[in-house]
């Protein structure tokens, strides 16, 4: 039992990164056509809007909004670079940022969760060692303390496990957040 959160940890990264890549697969080639459509209805109702004088924009303003919406369509639709730049960053930028917090030196969570976890059970076991018989209070201090380190650890191990599901699930919306980027009315939603 000694590196039990580090295989949990590692096997629940595994489970998420496919999650995540297959749940976008599928989300994107749900949502490309219609956003497609949306940007090419976008697109045209503008320029009859401007051809007809109902739309007053600059040269330079039409050029970033042209460039917002392309930017917007790669991010939501292309997968490569999903998953290099925004996966990385959001996935495993915390990650690293939570492994030197809590110590510097490991490679993920799983195995700073190990080591606290063998920390407790240690200072269990030492105490349950002192006590006997006819000494009570060893014994009870090591049950509490069995007992916190288990509960403590698993309550460490569920809130990782729940964070990692939560943020797949929302990395998996990422096309639908790009739609709701590129038209005023879906910003307020």
């Amino acid at each position: 039992m000694n590196e039990v959160f580090t295989t949990f940890l590692a096997n629940l990264d595994s489970v998420v990164s496919s999650f995540i890549f297959d749940g976008y697969a599928r989300m994107v080639d749900a949502v490309r056509p219609t956003l497609r459509a949306a940007i090419a209805v976008f697109i045209i109702v503008c320029g009859v809007m401007l051809l007809v004088g109902r739309l007053e924009i600059s040269f330079r303003e039409a050029a970033t909004k042209l460039g917002a919406i392309l930017l917007v369509y790669v991010l939501a639709t292309n997968a490569d670079v999903y998953s290099q730049y925004l996966v990385r960053v959001l996935v495993d930028g915390p990650s690293a940022i939570g492994v030197v917090a809590i110590g510097g030196s490991e490679n993920s969570h799983g195995s700073a969760m190990d080591r606290f976890y063998a920390t407790g059970m240690s200072a269990g076991s030492k105490l349950w060692n002192r006590g006997s018989l006819y000494t009570l209070s060893p014994l009870l201090a090591a049950v509490t303390v069995f007992l916190m380190t288990v509960s403590i650890a698993a309550y460490a191990a569920f809130l990782l496990a729940l964070s990692k599901i939560a943020l797949a699930v929302l990395l998996i919306l990422t096309p639908l957040f790009a739609i709701a980027l590129l038209f005023p009315p879906l910003k307020r939603m």
